[in-house]
């Protein structure tokens, strides 16, 4: 996985963000390319020879399928001011918890599922407040 600037692919769109020639052309430059820095970083002279499917994924191809913007996977742009950054569960809506991969940055699976288990462990906490339990009976 690298970082892609959304905007050079963007660029090679046709009209209603159609994938034609120039959109694959830029694809077919960027995959050697690809190739080459992972045979370096694995030492591995001839990576590709061992590959049965090559498939590049662009920020295009994460939007089509995530509808993200940018094709951001991974939620916002992280910046080193919010490392560390609790994750926000309160919602200004009375009651509404948040979790997922837009609510903390940095995203991924591990921040959504423990923001998943951070906002059950609030609602656990907020029904017990009021003399009932999320738990289930036996």
């Amino acid at each position: 996985m690298v970082l892609a600037v959304p905007e050079r692919f963007d660029e090679t769109l046709g009209e209603g963000r159609h994938r034609g020639r120039e959109y694959k052309a830029l694809k077919d430059r960027v995959m050697p390319q690809l190739i080459e820095k992972m045979e370096r970083a694995l030492g591995i002279d001839d990576l590709k020879a061992h590959a049965e499917v090559l498939e590049l994924a662009t920020p295009v191809t994460i939007e089509r399928f995530t509808e993200n913007r940018g094709g951001a996977y991974v939620g916002w742009r992280y910046s080193a001011d919010q490392a560390g950054a609790q994750i926000p569960q309160q919602s200004p809506v009375e009651n509404l918890l948040l979790c997922g991969h837009w609510v903390a940055p940095g995203g991924g699976v591990s921040n959504v599922m423990s923001g998943g288990l951070n906002a059950a462990e609030l609602a656990e906490e907020y029904l017990r407040s009021r003399g009932t339990s999320a738990s289930p009976r036996n």
